[in-house]
This record gives C-alpha cells, structure tokens and sequence, in this order.
C-alpha cells in the first residue's frame, strides 16, 4: 500500500475509533489486497490459501477410500499401454450394428473409430 493509502487508511480507522466512543469498527471503505488481509488478521478466520489441512485430505482419502479412484488409476494403465494401432478400441467398448462404432454400457458412450 503506497505512503498516501496507509495515511487515508489510518485517518479513517482513527475517525471511526473516535466516533463510535473507542469501540471501533472492523468496517474500511479502504479495500486491502490479500497480504494486507492477512497480515492484519481479516478473513473471518479462514485464508483462501490453507485449508489448515496442509493437503493431506486426499492422500488420506485415497488411503481409507481407494475405490474412489479406481476409475483414474484404470485411465493411467490404459494410457500407458502401447495402443495397437489405428484399429485399437478402448477398454469396455463393444462393435455395434454400425461399423466403426462401439458402445460401454458402463459409461453409456460411443466411441467411433477413425478411419
């Protein structure tokens, strides 16, 4: 905050401070960018950059709860298999009546096959 915000910032807390008896109010017409915010320990308690978890959440739900990520950990084998070709269809597809176009019943899709 530039040396003429600070002063227009600390002119207004002190009137507010002055007219309400001492007791002052949290409220700033003055808007203070996130560092400030913290700094002066605003926020309502919470910070938008923690969640006071230290990202640990999701390793321990992949832990406790691995069937939540079956589906991402199928997508990463099948990526890194070598395709077969241009004739290479994706995992749980099956030939329809159309030729060139398979169906999953599990993620009720088609996938058509370049030609």
């Amino acid at each position: 905050m530039s040396s003429m915000a600070q002063a227009v910032y600390e002119d207004f807390r002190r009137s507010r401070m002055t007219q309400q008896g001492g007791a002052g109010s949290n409220f700033c017409p003055v808007v203070l960018n996130a560092k400030q915010e913290r700094q002066q320990g605003g926020g309502l308690g919470t910070h938008w950059y923690t969640s006071n978890n230290s990202g640990k959440d999701l390793w321990r739900l992949k832990k406790e709860k691995p069937e939540l990520f079956a589906q991402q950990q199928q997508l990463a084998s099948a990526m890194a298999a070598p395709a077969a070709g241009p004739q290479a269809v994706p995992p749980g597809f099956r030939e329809t009546s159309q030729p060139g176009w398979y169906y999953s019943q599990e993620k009720s899709v088609y996938f058509l096959q370049a030609s």
